[in-house]
């Protein structure tokens, strides 16, 4: 399961088309919020796997998350 998760967090960072130490906050947002869209973030593991791949911490990943819903809601 989590090779799939790691694929997942993988191939969505890829369509971005910007590796992650030169994508923005807005950008890393971006990703954040696909994958909230696909249910990637509620597998187990995700949240840190995710953190670890974008280049930030957790603390930071789950506010970036709170901007995607706020993006969410907006929209």
């Amino acid at each position: 399961m989590e090779d799939v998760i790691k694929e997942r967090i993988q191939n969505t960072i890829v369509k971005s088309q910007t590796h992650p130490k030169r994508m923005s906050s807005e950008e890393k947002v971006t990703v954040i919020r696909q994958l909230q869209q696909e249910g990637v973030l509620t597998m187990k593991g995700a949240v840190n796997e995710t953190a670890n791949q974008l280049n930030v911490s957790v603390p930071t990943l789950y506010r970036y998350m709170k901007r995607a819903s706020k993006i969410d809601e907006d929209e």
